[in-house]
């Protein structure tokens, strides 16, 4: 049982992480409920049996073996040796780091799994985000979980003028994925993938947005629909921050959620 269990704490896993919650502290509660949770599958360990050597004391004073006795071996006793699996034994990394004020579902790898993670980013899949806004206001270095510091009008922005902005910006992330795809736009290559959908970066790491949608607005208040690769929570923070000064004006992410 210990060794299949063994075998089958490997791999990648997802787990929605709630807001306010160090992804790290996620981590580490996981391979704690792990080894209990296998650790009590496995059940108590049998100890076994050993032979103890039965020595009697001689007229001479020498010891003389004068038979054995079977007894338990207690090196194999809980208090001992401990659970049969412990939270150290279990190794758990993310595929991408998540800061403490956001939420969404994140991607794990355990034990073996953790290798898998670098040809996993190396394949620059698509993350989708939800990033609620609010203009003319801006934080201590755009971070979610500090205060306003400056304020700044926004009742010449409206959705129209919105829209057309993240619509010119998505077009030059459009051509960005061509050109880190080292695909000419005037190709035809370049018209087959198109036919197919934008192609992926071939530089791991590179921040392309694919999809940018404004689901949302009602002054200060907005709400974009993100698909993008190679993005940290940071990029994302800024890029929201971005979008208010393009508009002349400024904003902030108050909530953000992969």
């Amino acid at each position: 049982m210990h060794r299949r269990l063994s075998q089958a704490l490997n791999g990648l896993i997802c787990v929605h992480k709630p807001q306010e919650r160090p992804l790290k502290r996620i981590c580490r509660v996981l391979a704690k409920t792990l080894a209990e949770e296998a650790s009590q599958a496995v059940g108590p360990i049998q100890r076994p049996l050993i032979k103890l050597p039965y020595v009697e004391s001689h007229e001479s004073g020498a010891l003389l073996v004068v038979g054995e006795n079977e007894t338990e071996d207690y090196r194999y006793a809980p208090l001992i040796s401990g659970a049969a699996f412990r939270p150290e034994d279990i190794r758990i990394e993310p595929l991408q780091d998540m800061e403490t004020t956001s939420t969404g579902v994140c991607v794990l790898g355990v034990n073996d799994g953790c290798d898998e993670l670098p040809k996993l980013m190396a394949n620059s899949w698509l993350s989708e985000y939800r990033l609620e806004g609010l203009l003319g206001f801006e934080r201590v270095d755009n971070r979610l979980d500090t205060k306003v510091n400056i304020r700044a009008p926004f009742d010449h922005v409206n959705k129209f003028m919105m829209s057309k902005f993240l619509a010119r910006l998505e077009s030059e992330y459009r051509k960005l994925a061509f050109h880190t795809a080292n695909v000419d736009l005037q190709s035809e290559e370049a018209f087959e993938m198109a036919r197919k959908g934008l192609p992926r970066t071939q530089l791991p790491g590179q921040t392309i947005i694919y999809k940018l949608e404004l689901r949302h607005f009602n002054p200060p208040f907005f709400t974009l629909n993100v698909q993008c690769t190679g993005e940290t929570d940071k990029f994302m923070r800024l890029f929201v921050h971005e979008i208010g000064l393009s508009l002349g004006t400024t904003a902030s992410c108050v909530r953000m959620q992969r």
